[in-house]
């Protein structure tokens, strides 16, 4: 058996396997995008769902951005996605609105209302999601 012949084989199988590797990263990479954004809006679904109990319990969102469940919901969201989260409720608390800005380029938004929705330009006024 000729040693070169059998050693040259394994070369070009390894040269086969990494071009098949390096041809998959760019897959793999959206495909985290992607699932990487329908994580985020699950956890701001249930942001969305804590909204709802403070609601229906105290009546007010106030310091719901920073403190209770909804602030270490938040907070987990800013750690893990890395990405600018915005919380804001107006000025007597009865609304609350949460939105971030997916990998993808858009922005997810939910409200006290119980409404979530995709827009294209980052929310700059308001306290529901319909507004913009």
């Amino acid at each position: 058996m000729n040693y070169y012949l059998v050693q040259s084989k394994y070369v070009l199988i390894f040269i086969a396997i990494s071009a098949m590797a390096f041809a998959a990263i760019p897959m793999v990479k959206s495909t985290f995008a992607s699932s990487s954004d329908a994580y985020m809006k699950s956890q701001l679904n249930r942001v969305q769902a804590e909204l709802f109990f403070i609601d229906q319990g105290r009546g007010s969102f106030k310091n719901a951005c920073y403190t209770g469940s909804v602030g270490i919901l938040i907070q987990d969201l800013i750690q893990e996605y890395g990405k600018k989260v915005v919380c804001r409720t107006n000025l007597d608390h009865s609304k609350m609105l949460v939105y971030i800005e997916l990998r993808s380029g858009v922005f997810y938004c939910i409200d006290s209302l119980g409404i979530s929705c995709e827009l294209i330009s980052e929310p700059q006024t308001g306290f529901r999601c319909k507004d913009f």
